[in-house]
């Protein structure tokens, strides 16, 4: 293809249907049915994200110029009734044997672990983190409301990564 892609993935019950990525026109979708859940995983251009927060460092998550991207991908996520979604922001992450490889903590509902993988944007159901002890999520930025909590990989201007 030539170029690098990022991608989001979520799972849930059902089908996902995207005929756009928010901001993005939809590089490459598909939707495979999985022990557990229903996968959706979006693979978009990866100079088109970047394009998003083409701006000044903004330290301040108000002030990010891709906030309304994180918003979409959120409401998107709970509107699926997704136990879990995530953004990978590194392209070799985007790669789909190691999302492949990601679905056991899905499937385990090892927060722990999903957390620890630091993806650009993680969402959570309420049902995810209703019993679980959120440690060092002071080291990251939250994306405000719900339901769930909707987390990014690090915080200030490198928040997505």
């Amino acid at each position: 293809m030539g170029r690098k892609l990022l991608a989001a993935a979520f799972y849930a019950p059902g089908h996902l249907d995207l005929d756009a990525f928010g901001p993005f026109n939809l590089v490459d979708a598909k939707t495979e049915r999985l022990d557990d859940h229903t996968c959706t995983t979006v693979w978009f251009r990866q100079h088109d994200f970047l394009g998003l927060r083409d701006h000044e460092p903004t330290p301040r998550l108000a002030d990010d110029p891709a906030l309304p991207f994180a918003h979409y991908f959120r409401d998107t996520a709970v509107q699926a009734r997704c136990e879990v979604a995530f953004l990978v922001t590194h392209p070799h992450q985007a790669d789909p044997d190691w999302l492949a490889g990601r679905y056991w903590t899905v499937q385990a509902r090892d927060v722990d672990s999903l957390v620890a993988e630091a993806f650009g944007l993680l969402h959570l159901d309420d049902g995810m983190v209703l019993d679980w002890d959120a440690p060092r999520l002071n080291e990251r930025n939250i994306l405000p409301g719900g339901p769930g909590l909707t987390i990014f990989a690090n915080s200030g201007w490198a928040r997505w990564f």
